[in-house]
């Protein structure tokens, strides 16, 4: 997991970008030099309802012969190449060319690197792509879990 160290229910391997606060392909790169898997998860932190179903069928398209990931399409239709997953090979091959392009990683967007990334879109199905960039957003996220406790 790429961030602070936190206390987890289960053995998490903690990493931090460099710089801290580098942005999102920075943080991509520090948790990738973790990944020992052929495929590697990416989950922004403001994804409150993903599901294990869902990230299962992330990976399985991400595996399909040819894609090079798989990238969750919000209710609107736009990809967030922060809800993926993605085959660990390729996004080392990219961030490698990034960096020598750009010479790099710290503050660049994400879609620097995926966009070269042969990719299969998969649409929400359920809701669970809501992405808490606004505090109206993180207002009817909280309402949704509230009706759905009781």
């Amino acid at each position: 997991m790429v961030g602070p160290h936190r206390a987890t229910v289960r053995c998490v391997d903690h990493v931090r970008e460099s710089p801290v606060h580098g942005g999102p392909l920075a943080a991509l790169a520090a948790g990738v030099s973790r990944v020992r898997a052929p495929f590697v998860v990416v989950l922004a932190a403001d994804l409150p309802f993903v599901r294990q179903e869902t990230v299962a069928e992330l990976l399985r398209q991400a595996a399909g012969s040819g894609a090079e990931g798989a990238v969750m399409l919000e209710t609107q239709g736009r990809d967030n190449p922060l809800f993926a997953a993605y085959r660990t090979a390729a996004v080392r091959r990219g961030l490698a060319l990034t960096l020598a392009r750009h010479g790099v990683l710290t503050g660049l967007p994400i879609r620097v690197l995926t966009r070269a990334l042969a990719l299969r879109y998969v649409p929400d199905v359920g809701g669970v792509s809501v992405d808490c960039d606004t505090w109206e957003v993180v207002a009817l996220a909280r309402a949704i879990l509230k009706a759905n406790a009781g």
